[in-house]
């Protein structure tokens, strides 16, 4: 993956973040990365070799977004598994791999249940991380205010909700 200063990446499990810093040759790592996560105001220092093993990523390009977006109302795509242990694992796994459609998955599947029954504090934090990183995620791409992507996913699992017929 090439990125370069001041463009935005997905850190999986952990949000967005904007390189700020090219720090060549960092002794026995090579070139490593400053980061900046939006969210947290963390900063971060990666070593360019390590970037396929957390599966960092660069933001969606904008002709998926739609898509990406027409997911979120598609009752197809949601998690099946009954045996919590098995549904937190995999809810896991997907943050943890971070691509769009992984993030769609976790959203609809936890909004799915937070219909029927509270979200435990961890399952709100995962909801919380995938919904917010995948809003600023669009919102980047599309040059579109958070707050307008966050409308529009909102409806779309409202439009989820119907499709299942959930209330």
């Amino acid at each position: 993956m090439k990125v370069k200063k001041d463009q935005y990446i997905i850190y999986p499990g952990h949000g967005i973040g904007q390189i700020k810093k090219v720090l060549k040759n960092d002794g026995i790592n090579g070139k490593s990365y400053e980061i900046h996560l939006i969210d947290t105001k963390v900063v971060i220092k990666i070593p360019e070799k390590s970037f396929d093993s957390v599966n960092m990523r660069t933001i969606i390009e904008e002709d998926r977004v739609e898509h990406v977006i027409d997911k979120l109302s598609d009752e197809k795509d949601t998690i099946q598994e009954k045996d919590w242990k098995k549904k937190a694992l995999e809810i896991s796994n997907k943050i943890k791999n971070g691509t769009c459609e992984d993030l769609v998955y976790v959203i609809k599947d936890l909004f799915i249940k937070n219909i029927s029954k509270s979200l435990s504090i961890v399952e709100r934090k995962k909801y919380e991380l995938c919904f917010n990183t995948l809003s600023r995620e669009i919102a980047i791409s599309t040059n579109e205010s958070v707050s307008v992507v966050e409308t529009i996913i909102l409806e779309k699992l409202e439009k989820l909700k119907e499709n299942l017929k959930l209330n």
